[in-house]
């Protein structure tokens, strides 16, 4: 029995199945969190090839730590170093601290 079944009631001889009050309000909350929790839906960086440090940039490039760092390397398009060497970009302007790190894979600084 998955999930869905356990989820729904079914109506007395008629053979449909309908939700019923809170499970509703679940499943609803349920779809809405999904929707709004993933990263993608906000900031999308892409991976690409690996370029020396600091290379392409229009202005000084804007360093985090030691070998993490973004800078814009056109009028609307930023690029992101990471320490392990995995380089990202993405259209738009500078991503927001947190964003760099999690791309990276490391922890954020509270």
């Amino acid at each position: 029995m998955g999930i869905p079944m356990l989820l729904r009631k079914v109506a007395p001889m008629t053979g449909r199945s309908r939700a019923v009050g809170p499970q509703r309000l679940r499943l609803l909350l349920i779809g809405a969190l999904l929707c709004l929790s993933t990263a993608a839906s906000a900031q999308f960086l892409q991976e690409g090839k690996s370029i020396k440090f600091g290379t392409g940039c229009q202005e000084s490039i804007k360093t985090m730590e030691a070998g993490l760092g973004t800078c814009l390397i056109t009028d609307k398009r930023a690029r992101v170093w990471c320490p392990n060497g995995k380089v990202f970009e993405r259209d738009g302007e500078l991503p927001h601290v947190s964003l760099v790190r999690s791309a990276c894979g490391l922890r954020q600084i509270l």
